[in-house]
Formats: C-alpha cells, sequence, structure tokens
C-alpha cells in the first residue's frame, strides 16, 4: 500500500484506468482523470458514488483526451 501511495503521491493530476487507483488519488487529495474500462466500471462508480459530492474527479473517453485535460 505505502509504495502505492508513493507513486502516485508524486504528481498533482493523476490519470487512470483503475478503480482503486482513482479512490487512493482522491483520498490523498490529488485531481484525478479517470478513463473508462471496456465494461464501464469506473465511470459507473463515479457516477453512482462521486456525482454532486465534490470529488476533484473529472471523466474522459481515452487517454489522449485525458492528457489534453491536464496539459
Amino acid at each position: 500500500m505505502r509504495r502505492g501511495v508513493d507513486l502516485i503521491a508524486v504528481g498533482e493530476t493523476i490519470i487512470t484506468d483503475r478503480l482503486h487507483a482513482m479512490l487512493l488519488g482522491l483520498q490523498i487529495g490529488r485531481s484525478v482523470v479517470a478513463v473508462d474500462n471496456s465494461y464501464g466500471k469506473v465511470h459507473g462508480y463515479i457516477d453512482s458514488w462521486l456525482e454532486g459530492s465534490g470529488a476533484a474527479v473529472a471523466k474522459a473517453r481515452s487517454f489522449a483526451e485525458a492528457r489534453a485535460m491536464v496539459t
């Protein structure tokens, strides 16, 4: 766990398609751009649990779009 936190804590914004990386990033106070996986798990979680919560998370359709959102 510590290694994972150390890895993602380096940046200001995390781009990920992994649910647990998104949640961990939000818990340590980072902004997150979430790219969905093939079955909609990540965006589905955002829609169900984070929409309207004020969480610093944005949805992207691809990694290229996610990179464009943070640069």
